[in-house]
């Protein structure tokens, strides 16, 4: 076996070896092993919904500084217009928050617990009301 260089840990552990039923680090094992070794702890204070809201708001505000034009444009709308031209599909912008969401939704469902994955599904909910409210 060989180091498994898909794995960030391995890159600086020359002694891990992937499993011999690993291919390219996309079974359980790995991923549970990675989200173990790489997740933050739970918090010690469940966070309350209200929590969750204002962090994912915060998101929103955070990211749009970062990444929005100065139009107000956000990047799922210019992300589904390619889609769509790559797949011939006609995939709307209030269906490519609802595609972040599902991911968001399938992460969240294993493994350890990672905040990010709820905060970024409630941000990416809000952004799917927004566009469906435009």
């Amino acid at each position: 076996m060989k180091p498994c260089m898909d794995d960030p840990l391995a890159q600086d552990d020359s002694t891990y070896q992937r499993p011999a039923h690993c291919s390219m680090c996309n079974v359980i094992d790995c991923k549970q092993r990675l989200r173990s070794q790489l997740a933050p702890a739970p918090p010690t204070q469940p966070a309350s919904a209200a929590d969750i809201l204002r962090r994912a708001a915060q998101l929103i505000e955070d990211r749009a500084a970062l990444r929005d034009r100065p139009s107000g444009e956000k990047s799922m709308l210019a992300t589904v217009a390619a889609f769509n031209l790559i797949y011939g599909t006609e995939l709307t912008e209030v269906q490519g928050w609802h595609f972040m969401e599902l991911l968001k939704m399938v992460r969240s469902a294993y493994g350890v617990y990672v905040a990010d994955d709820y905060d970024d599904k409630v941000a990416y909910a809000a952004l799917a009301a927004e566009a469906a409210a435009s």
